[in-house]
């Protein structure tokens, strides 16, 4: 390529970043769609979720202080069938309007149930934490929210469907990089940015553009964090963190309560556990669990999703509540940061400004995708011919050898993060392959 001048160069790198940017559009739609509707049904959960279960889950502000835990925990026994069922944990607010939720676990199944959730494995009771009033109970599998998110992450279809949805984000992350290096060298010429004057498919390339790298920012973190989670770009997400040294800290395995009470089989309080907790913890909700055989210690950590610099794991002597271990956000490595936030972000989890501006990202990505294919349709309205000679972009002979080596470079890393790009990238391949080599002249 040393004998190309910079102009010609240029325009053979923009060919191949067209072909692969319209490739990406073609693979990633169906499941981009997947993911955008069932992402749209869980974003506006915390409504739903107030819609169908609001009488559970706030209470008048009182000014009397809460009533003891453990009395709090008989009224909500009270309220259980007698038999199987095992105190779970307890989620204790920090607002002055919301309820106490008790949850409660059957593992067997059998015997008396809750006549209102007879199928019930873990079933919650709602208690005015001032009053001790029991507003009612709830199967936690009849929330929307964990619904909704299945739907959104599986399908409702267990796990072997997560694929799915991560195919789609990761061409949709191929989509992004390669759309904002094309967009990247006009992003200060007003005139081929603005569709100002434009008409056909020139508009529809100049608000394609423009709206695609105005939410470029917000696509890369929603993608990104999604990917964290998934199945297969998320093993691999996980080993890098923890062969780099980014892993988050836990409660370390095999810790023991010391005290001479806790040895001799004693615990104290839920109530004197909850005092304790409060001296070591922020101030935020507290999902707060008995000692047990698992861990042998009261187990404390944050219970709201929206308040991230309050995330914390917290470990308390069973027998006199003396802290046996902390980690809070000082202490959790940058990257454990990140998601700390990223994630309730992804999910809307950080109020109604959240939900707008996800609901705004949906929005533009599903214009991206029709403006996109408006284009594709355009192209070949006016070209005809055959798939590779109307539908994709023309590709000039030399093109893939004039990608620069960072190109080629991230076509290597990339799939450490996104790893299904490289089965699904084998038809788009083979047909390149076939196109270039096999096709008559």
């Amino acid at each position: 390529m040393d004998e190309l001048n910079p102009g010609a160069l240029r325009a053979l790198r923009r060919s191949i970043l067209l072909r692969i940017h319209v490739w990406a559009t073609l693979i990633a739609t169906p499941f981009a769609l997947l993911a955008i509707g069932s992402g749209l049904v869980y974003l506006f959960s915390p409504q739903i979720e107030q819609a169908r279960h609001g009488h559970l889950l706030q209470v008048s502000q009182a000014k009397r202080p809460m009533l003891a835990l453990d009395q709090l925990i008989a009224q909500a026994e009270s309220a259980l069938p007698q038999g199987h069922w095992r105190l779970q944990n307890l989620r204790i607010p920090q607002a002055a309007d919301e309820s106490l939720q008790i949850r409660f676990k059957n593992p067997h199944q059998h015997g008396q149930h809750h006549p209102e959730h007879p199928s019930a494995e873990t079933l919650s009771v709602y208690l005015d934490p001032y009053t001790g009033k029991t507003l009612g109970t709830l199967d936690e599998a009849e929330r929307f929210t964990p619904w909704a998110a299945d739907l959104h992450a599986h399908l409702l279809q267990g796990d072997g469907w997560r694929w799915m949805i991560e195919l789609g984000a990761s061409w949709l992350l191929v989509m992004l990089l390669s759309g904002v290096i094309l967009w990247w060298p006009a992003r200060w010429n007003r005139a081929t940015l603005s569709p100002a004057g434009k008409q056909g498919r020139a508009a529809w390339r100049a608000w394609h553009g423009l709206l695609g790298a105005s939410l470029a920012a917000i696509s890369a973190v929603i993608l990104l964090t999604g990917l964290t989670w998934s199945k297969y770009g998320g093993e691999n997400v996980r080993y890098l963190v923890q062969k780099s040294g980014q892993a988050g800290k836990r409660i370390p395995a095999g810790l023991q309560s010391a005290s001479p009470a806790a040895a001799s089989g004693a615990r104290i309080s839920w109530q004197a556990a909850l005092e304790a907790a409060r001296r070591h913890a922020p101030p935020t909700a507290l999902q707060l669990s008995a000692p047990g055989a698992q861990k042998p210690y009261w187990h404390v950590r944050n219970a709201d999703a929206n308040a991230a610099q309050h995330k914390f794991e917290l470990a308390l002597d069973a027998g006199d509540g003396s802290r046996l271990y902390y980690s809070g956000w000082q202490e959790m490595s940058a990257f454990s940061q990140a998601t700390a936030v990223g994630i309730p972000f992804h999910r809307g989890e950080f109020g109604w400004w959240n939900q707008a501006l996800l609901l705004l990202f949906a929005l533009g990505l599903l214009f991206s995708l029709l403006s996109g294919w408006v284009m594709l349709w355009l192209r070949w309205r006016k070209t005809g011919g055959s798939f590779f000679n109307s539908i994709l972009p023309p590709l000039p002979d030399g093109a893939w050898s004039a990608l620069p080596g960072w190109a080629w470079l991230s076509a290597l890393l990339l799939p450490l993060i996104a790893p299904l790009l490289l089965p699904s990238a084998l038809l788009p391949a083979a047909l390149e392959y076939r196109q270039a080599h096999l096709a008559p002249d």
